[in-house]
C-alpha cells in the first residue's frame, strides 16, 4: 500500500485482527493492496468496527472468489472446452430451420481463456473471473485470449461512422486456434481471402467482377464470406453481401445449396445463410442476432459463431466434389496424350488445344470432319433442350483448325492444331444417392441416342466424361474427341476402360457404348436397387437398344432433375 490512507489502514486491520486473527489480517491487505482511495476512505468512515470489518470481509470473499478456479486450471482444460465447441456434425443441416437450431444450441459451451487474460482485466474489476463465466468464458490454461481481443477499436460509434471491428484478422486468428488445438477430426482444408482492394481484385467468382470482402474456401472452393462496412449500416452490409454473391457459379461454391456469411458494420456483427436459386436469385437468412462487439458476452457468442461455422466447414468438406476446388480459373492445364493437348479454362468457357491434330485423329482412327460433327450434335443438342427449359445434357462446343508455324522463319513447315472451345457448364462431383446414378446413366444414354441418330458412336463412355450441371440440374457429357464412324477395329483404336467382351465381332458400335454404360452403372455405389441391378443386365447382356434403355422403369422422371 502506497496510499496516504494506508497507515491507517493498516492501524485498522491491526486492531480487528486481534478479534480475527493474522491469516484474516494477510488476507485483508490482499484483498485492498489494489483497492482505491475511495474504498479506502469508506472503510475508515465506517460508523463502527463491526462494520468495518463487513465491507473488508467482502472485499476478500470478492478478491478470493477472482482467483481462477483450481478445477478450470487443470491441464486440458483449455482442450476439452474446446473439442466441446468444435464436436463434429454427423449430417450437414438441410433446412434453415435445422441450420438455425444448430447455431443456437449453445449449452454448456464456454470459450476458453487463460489467466493471463484474466490478469489483464483485473484492474477493471476484481470480479472478473464471475464476470467472465457468465458471459461465456472459462477460464483454463490453453491461451486462447486471442478469441476476445478483436481490437481496441471494437466500439464507439457517431454520425460520421465507426470504427471498424476488424472481423478479417480475428477469423484468421480464430481458425489457426480451431486447427491447431482442436480435435483431428476437426481439422479442415480452408484458406481465408481477404479482398483488400475490391476494383483491383483478380478473383473474379462473383457477379460485376467483384467479390466480397472475406471469402472462406474449402478445398479451393467457396463456402462462405463476409461484407465488412465501417460505417455502421448493417442493412447497407447485407445488401452489399447479397449484390455480390449474386450469380455466384456451382463451379465456385460446389454442390451445396447454401454458404453460410456475415456482415458486420461498425460494432455489430451477424452470421446468415446464404441461399442460391436457380443462379440468378439469393437470399439472406439469419442465424445469429446482431453482436455487439463492445460487450463481453457478445463477444463469447461470436466466438462460439464462428466455432459452429468452423464445424459446419468441415461437414461441407466431405460432400465436396473431389476435382471442382482443383478447378484452375484462368490457368493452363497441360493435359498431354495424343496430340499434345493443353486446357485454359475460365468462368465462361473451356479452350482446348490439341497442338497436332494429325496425331490425335491418327491415333483415334477418326477425322476433324468427325469431331466437328459430334460438337455440332451437342450444340444443337443443348439448344433444344434450352427450348425446352431445360438444361443441357450434352456440352455445347465449336472446333476450329489453326495453322501455326514450327519456327519463327516464314519457310519453316507448318503444322495444324485443333481448337475445341466448350461453354463450361459443370463439374465433376460424387454421386451420392440413386437419384443422381440415374441422371448420370440418362445423360450417358441420351448422348449415345443422339449420336446414333447421326451415325456416330462415342466410345469414351465413363465417369470422367460426365459432370454436374453448374446449377445442379442434372448431368452433361464432355470430350467428344474420340467420336467416330461406327466399325471402327479395336486394334486400331482401344478404349480407355475397355475390357473383354466390350466389343461385338472387335468394332465399335452402338451396342459397344451401351455395354460400357452397363459397366458404369455397376460400379455406381448409390445404385443398387432391383430395377438398377436389372438395367445392368440388360445392358451388359446386349438385351437392350438404346431407346429401351431410356424407357427402362428404372429412369422413368429423372428428365425432372434438367429443369431450369
Amino acid at each position: 500500500m502506497t496510499d496516504p490512507l494506508d497507515s491507517e489502514v493498516i492501524s485498522l486491520l491491526t486492531r480487528l485482527a486481534r478479534v480475527s486473527s493474522s491469516a484474516w489480517q494477510a488476507d485483508a491487505l490482499d484483498a485492498l493492496s489494489n483497492q482505491t482511495t475511495l474504498v479506502k476512505m469508506a472503510i475508515l468512515d465506517a460508523a463502527s468496527d463491526e462494520e468495518a470489518k463487513q465491507l473488508i470481509d467482502e472485499y476478500i470473499s470478492r478478491k478470493k472468489s477472482a482467483a481462477p478456479p483450481t478445477t478450470a486450471l487443470t491441464p486440458g482444460a483449455g482442450v476439452q472446452q474446446l473439442n466441446k465447441l468444435l464436436a463434429p456434425l454427423q449430417t450437414l443441416p438441410a433446412s434453415t430451420a435445422e441450420l438455425r437450431a444448430f447455431f443456437e444450441d449453445t449449452n454448456d459451451l464456454k470459450v476458453p481463456v487463460s489467466p493471463i487474460f484474466v490478469e489483464a482485466y483485473k484492474s477493471m474489476d476484481s470480479n472478473v473471473v464471475q464476470l467472465l463465466e457468465a458471459a461465456g468464458y472459462s477460464v483454463t490454461t490453453l491461451a486462447l485470449q486471442e478469441l476476445v481481443s478483436i481490437s481496441d477499436e471494437s466500439a464507439g460509434s457517431s454520425e460520421q461512422g465507426t470504427c471498424s471491428i476488424r472481423i478479417n484478422p480475428f477469423l484468421t486468428k480464430a481458425f489457426g486456434i480451431f486447427q491447431k488445438h482442436g480435435p483431428v477430426s476437426a481439422r479442415l482444408s480452408y484458406k481465408l481471402l481477404l479482398n483488400q482492394t475490391e476494383s483491383g481484385t483478380i478473383m473474379r467468382s462473383t457477379a460485376r467482377l467483384s467479390r466480397p470482402d472475406f471469402l472462406i474456401q474449402v478445398k479451393g472452393i467457396v463456402a462462405g464470406g463476409g461484407e465488412d462496412r465501417k460505417f455502421g449500416n448493417m442493412e447497407a452490409a447485407k445488401a452489399d453481401l447479397k449484390d455480390k454473391f449474386l450469380g455466384l457459379p456451382a463451379i465456385v461454391r460446389g454442390s451445396a445449396d447454401y454458404l453460410v456469411a456475415y456482415t458486420a458494420a461498425g460494432a455489430q456483427v451477424q452470421w446468415h445463410k446464404v441461399s442460391f436459386y436457380h443462379g440468378d436469385q439469393v437470399t439472406l437468412e439469419e442465424l445469429t442476432p446482431e453482436l455487439d462487439m463492445s460487450t463481453a458476452a457478445d463477444r463469447a457468442l461470436l466466438v462460439i459463431a464462428v466455432a459452429k461455422v468452423f464445424v459446419l466447414l468441415n461437414a461441407v468438406e466431405r460432400v465436396l466434389p473431389p476435382v471442382c476446388g482443383s478447378f484452375p480459373h484462368g490457368t493452363r492445364m497441360k493435359r498431354g496424350g495424343p496430340g499434345d493437348v493443353t486446357i485454359t479454362f475460365s468462368m465462361t468457357n473451356a479452350v482446348k488445344v490439341v497442338k497436332n491434330c494429325a496425331a490425335l485423329t491418327e491415333y483415334h482412327s477418326n477425322s476433324v470432319t468427325t469431331i466437328k460433327a459430334a460438337y455440332g450434335v451437342a450444340t444443337a443438342k443443348a439448344a433444344l433442350q434450352a427450348a425446352k427449359g431445360h438444361a443441357p445434357y450434352m456440352v455445347p462446343g465449336t472446333v476450329e483448325k489453326q495453322t501455326t508455324n514450327k519456327r519463327k522463319q516464314s519457310d519453316a513447315p507448318s503444322c495444324e492444331s485443333l481448337v475445341i472451345t466448350t461453354t463450361v457448364l459443370g463439374y465433376t462431383a460424387v454421386v451420392q444417392s440413386e437419384e443422381e446414378a440415374k441422371g448420370v446413366i440418362w445423360a450417358a444414354l441420351k448422348t449415345i441416342q443422339a449420336f446414333e441418330e447421326q451415325r456416330l458412336v462415342w466410345r469414351d463412355v465413363r465417369m470422367a466424361n460426365i459432370v454436374r450441371h453448374i446449377d445442379n440440374r442434372g448431368w452433361m457429357t464432355v470430350d467428344y474427341e474420340t467420336v467416330a464412324k461406327p466399325g471402327k477395329q479395336k486394334d486400331k483404336y482401344e478404349l480407355t476402360d475397355w475390357q473383354p467382351g466390350t466389343l461385338r465381332e472387335d468394332v465399335y458400335d452402338t451396342s459397344s457404348d451401351l455395354y460400357q454404360v452397363g459397366r458404369l452403372l455397376q460400379t455406381l455405389q448409390d445404385s443398387k436397387s432391383v430395377l438398377a441391378q436389372d438395367l445392368v443386365l440388360g445392358l451388359l447382356g446386349r438385351r437392350l437398344g438404346t431407346q429401351a434403355a431410356l424407357d427402362h422403369a428404372w429412369l422413368q422422371g429423372v428428365e425432372d432433375q434438367w429443369q431450369l
